[in-house]
């Protein structure tokens, strides 16, 4: 993926705590994508803010049936940070303009073509988040504390690297608490560890294998075990609590999405006389 390297993404002078936050998974952050392309439509000048992404129906279906979320409607403040979060993001990263109109932020797509990748697939999404990562700690001349855990894979490394990024962030943006370091730290760490194949961080410590790409997401590789207990196998969880855990919508919307992506690289169908 080409991205735009000409950006200073220095956080030492922009003070910005959100270039990175909890919520911004690959997959949430390309859902969240396709969901602002999504109200876009055939307008891709068009202005919006994160309360229209987050009343779009189609954005409302998505959560429901792809991230075993409960429907907005009934639970709307559950889902203001699942979407303001990955557009703060996209604004700091310069896919999105941001201004500030009375009390509202306002958006605009600046550069559409990213934004079409990164929402194409989760793999997209990864692939930009890990450019745009590295390039945030560059800027900022952090990104060394990095390179060194990744040189040195033990505990005195990987609490330095997290103890240091922890005052960094509260020395040069308005956190000043250290939970929520904490939790950006993991959004930064382990998308990196998986770029390199190295061990990352796993419940605030560091992790016992080297991080995988299905580690990073929001719906990860167990994501039909939501609310089992992990002592108990998942078909006695089913067979106990008179369930029947439906994966249908997830594989459907992969597979419409995967449709939308080769729509867009073949004009024409793949089978055909020549």
């Amino acid at each position: 993926m080409i991205y735009n390297i000409d950006i200073d993404y220095d956080i030492r002078k922009t003070n910005n705590a959100r270039f990175m936050d909890q919520k911004v998974t690959p997959d949430v952050l390309s859902c969240i994508s396709e969901c602002i392309i999504e109200f876009l439509g055939d307008d891709i000048t068009k202005c919006f803010t994160i309360k229209d992404i987050h009343d779009l129906n189609y954005s409302h279906k998505i959560v429901r049936d792809i991230f075993n979320k409960p429907d907005i409607e009934s639970a709307p403040n559950e889902y203001d940070k699942f979407f303001s979060q990955p557009i703060k993001m996209l604004a700091y990263s310069g896919i999105l303009l941001e201004r500030k109109e009375k009390n509202r932020n306002i958006y605009k797509v600046y550069d559409f073509d990213i934004l079409d990748k990164i929402a194409s697939s989760d793999r997209k999404a990864y692939e930009f988040l890990t450019l745009y990562l590295e390039k945030v700690l560059k800027d900022s001349d952090i990104f060394y504390l990095f390179e060194d855990f990744f040189n040195n894979q033990d505990k005195t490394h990987f609490y330095n690297l997290k103890n240091q990024f922890i005052e960094f962030i509260k020395n040069n943006t308005p956190i000043k608490k250290e939970y929520e370091p904490k939790r950006i730290f993991t959004k930064i760490l382990n998308p990196l560890s998986c770029k390199y194949k190295k061990l990352g961080t796993d419940g605030g410590h560091i992790s016992n294998k080297i991080i995988n790409f299905s580690d990073l997401l929001y719906n990860n590789i167990n994501f039909r075990d939501i609310n089992k207990n992990k002592n108990i196998t998942r078909s006695d969880f089913k067979e106990h609590n008179n369930i029947q855990i439906d994966t249908n919508s997830y594989f459907d919307y992969m597979i419409q999405k995967a449709k939308k992506l080769v729509k867009k690289l073949h004009q024409y169908s793949e089978i055909h006389r020549f």
